[in-house]
């Protein structure tokens, strides 16, 4: 079993997205996460699943969401696929502004709202580099963080 990412296309109807979890959880597989929203140029909505689970459990559940009345395509994503996240950090300032602006500028996390107490920062990337942006700000006065739900676009 490993990570693979779901990208469904469905109709905009209330209640989709639960439909497609209550596949998933009938059968005792957890999402990981989870990232949904419009298509663009399109009247479609996107939702993207993150999932542990063995190639036969996904291809099975792949089929049933294809069948939903509201889907309009199904596609699993393999190890070619790049998968981003976007984090966002709640940060106390604590008259340590010099020495963490050139860290934010070296691994590329950006300042989203400067106040004189704190600051809110935002970093796109893959899961590995956003573990490293929280690993080298975690020696200062972290307040909250939110990480979004991956999505995924073909390298190839």
């Amino acid at each position: 079993m490993h990570k693979q990412y779901i990208k469904i296309l469905t109709q905009s109807h209330a209640g989709t997205i639960s439909r497609v979890l209550s596949l998933f959880a009938s059968r005792g597989i957890s999402v990981d996460t989870i990232n949904s929203g419009d298509e663009t140029g399109t009247p479609y909505s996107r939702v993207v699943l993150g999932v542990v689970a063995s190639d036969h459990q996904l291809e099975t559940i792949c089929h049933q969401i294809e069948r939903l009345y509201d889907t309009v395509s199904v596609k699993l994503y393999d190890e070619d696929a790049l998968a981003v996240e976007a984090l966002l950090i709640k940060l106390k300032e604590n008259g340590k502004r010099e020495m963490i602006l050139p860290i934010l500028s070296e691994h590329n996390i950006e300042v989203i709202e400067d106040t004189n107490s704190q600051l809110i920062l935002g970093k796109i990337g893959t899961k590995a580099q956003l573990e490293t942006a929280l690993s080298v700000l975690s020696e200062y006065d972290i307040i909250e963080t939110i990480h979004t739900g991956a999505t995924v676009i073909d390298k190839k």
